[in-house]
């Protein structure tokens, strides 16, 4: 089963964290979700982040790649604005409902078939709201999360940080109800039990295995091919935000 494609599987979002590497794997997850074309949302939060400026523009982000993959959406978009001309000044919740919510509905809320058409889910990936205040990263979660049960057929969300420390606690509701699924690693190997395995998008686990022998390279050691497979070549980069314009 790949969970980035099953619309059936009750669990909406996936949270990695553990060691700086999380990062990397964070990239590598987004780097091959575009590879399979994937209806690919990023979100790459920087280590010493503007907490103001990301809550003027994590919404405003996440609508912007949105209409890439969903251009009529553009045109809903442009009527919220024109509706409410300071959307973008507004809180992350309200932003939230205006220019993703209820543009969007259209477009996601519909069965998991049509016409015979299997309609993969959108992949939203997130790296870092650790880094961000306490105020600001609640107000992302709640965001991802209201979004995900809005759409519980349509979206699937991956959550990578380093820490658990703030982020546990809005989370808690997820992990309780099984809407979430937790994997956490730290210095040792990092192991995934059977359970939270066959939840695992794609070959995450075989990401997480190669990332962790990568950067645990013993001293003195040669690496030829290292992280070749999961390279960097597309756009995904920390603290990652675009202006909306609708013309």
């Amino acid at each position: 089963m790949d969970w980035t494609k099953d619309s059936g599987v009750a669990e909406h979002m996936l949270w990695v964290h553990g060691p700086s590497f999380t990062h990397t794997i964070a990239h590598a997850v987004a780097n091959l979700q575009e590879q399979e074309h994937a209806t690919l949302v990023t979100y790459f939060v920087g280590r010493t982040p503007d907490n103001e400026d990301v809550r003027a523009r994590f919404i405003s982000t996440i609508t912007y790649q949105l209409c890439l993959s969903f251009p009529k959406l553009r045109e809903e978009i442009g009527a919220a604005v024109a509706h409410d001309p300071v959307v973008l000044l507004r809180s992350v919740a309200r932003q939230l409902d205006s220019l993703i919510l209820q543009p969007l509905a259209p477009f996601l809320s519909v069965s998991d078939s049509m016409g015979g058409v299997r309609h993969h889910p959108v992949v939203i990936i997130v790296d870092g709201c650790d880094s961000l205040d306490d105020f600001t990263r609640t107000c992302v979660i709640n965001a991802l999360f209201k979004l995900a049960r809005q759409f519980p057929l349509r979206v699937r969300i991956l959550l990578f940080t380093e820490s658990s420390s703030g982020v546990s606690a809005p989370l808690t509701s997820g992990v309780d109800d099984g809407s979430v699924i937790e994997i956490s690693f730290g210095a040792e190997r990092p192991q995934v039990d059977n359970q939270a395995r066959q939840y695992l998008p794609f070959t995450l686990g075989a990401i997480i295995e190669q990332v962790w022998n990568t950067v645990n390279i013993p001293v003195g050691t040669s690496v030829q091919s290292g992280m070749a497979g999961f390279k960097s070549s597309s756009p995904h980069t920390r603290d990652c935000s675009w202006e909306l314009s609708i013309d």
